[in-house]
């Protein structure tokens, strides 16, 4: 459109050949970027189909917006949803485990045997069936301390496993209270971008409005532009990033 203006104003006389030019290289650098953006959307493509296994051709839907609420961040944070929490607690009840395994040496350990025969033939008694049982006892009175050295070891085992859950416990409300930060100035630069969209693109139209009266320059419109573009990619990232952090704050929570 802006190349069909300067067409018709350079035909009356009113636009010199520069400007006709400037109009022209804006619509070939246009042109140029749109067939690279097309490329790089298509080899996303490509890439994402080989993480999918997708032979075939498929398309690409914009997903919903991630509902959050920040209310999670003073809610406490689901041990089972989180595998490092869940690793740490597990963690914790092995070393207990085993504590309780070093104290059961003090016991002893007791066996029972027993066994039954026939046989065709009878014995001094005369009987063909034969059979005992026995039951042993055997207790392990004094091993010059490795027993209580054990407990001891797996005494500092479990408080060690308890202050690693403590400390995971912790970076897990670290990382919900961060990221729900990250959330806030993510959605407060998504609407100061869609702000700068919004004077860009009123300034371009006033700038074009300008142009076909005669006022503006082909220079001017041309920066409108640009910053009209500037800002409406600027704004897409804005809400990408805004998205990114809103699974963020999911995925702390678990």
């Amino acid at each position: 459109a802006h190349l069909k203006d300067a067409e018709v104003r350079h035909q009356a006389g009113a636009l010199p050949q520069v400007g006709l030019l400037r109009a022209q290289i804006d619509l070939t650098r246009a042109e140029r970027d749109l067939e690279r953006a097309i490329n790089n959307y298509r080899s996303a493509k490509l890439a994402l189909g080989t993480l999918l296994d997708l032979r075939e051709d498929f398309e690409v839907e914009t997903p919903p917006e991630p509902e959050v609420d920040l209310s999670l961040v003073s809610s406490p944070v689901p041990t089972h949803e989180r595998p490092d929490l869940r690793a740490a607690q597990a963690q914790v009840e092995l070393n207990e485990r085993l504590r309780t395994a070093s104290w059961l040496k003090y016991a002893p350990n007791i066996g029972a045997n027993g066994a039954y025969r026939w046989s065709n033939v009878g014995g001094f008694t005369g009987e063909n069936r034969t059979w005992f049982a026995t039951i042993g006892l055997q207790w392990n009175l004094l091993d010059g301390g490795l027993r209580e050295a054990e407990i001891r070891e797996q005494n500092a085992k479990v408080a060690e496993a308890r202050a690693s859950l403590r400390g995971t416990e912790n970076r897990a409300h670290e990382e919900l209270a961060r990221a729900a930060l990250d959330l806030q100035s993510a959605r407060a630069n998504a609407v100061k971008a869609e702000q700068q969209v919004r004077l860009a693109r009123e300034n371009n139209r006033l700038v074009e409005l300008s142009f076909k009266s005669g006022v503006s320059t082909p220079l001017e419109v041309s920066d409108a532009q640009a910053a009209l573009l500037s800002a409406e990619t600027a704004a897409v990232g804005e809400r990408i990033q805004a998205s990114i952090a809103a699974i963020r704050l999911l995925k702390a929570h678990g």
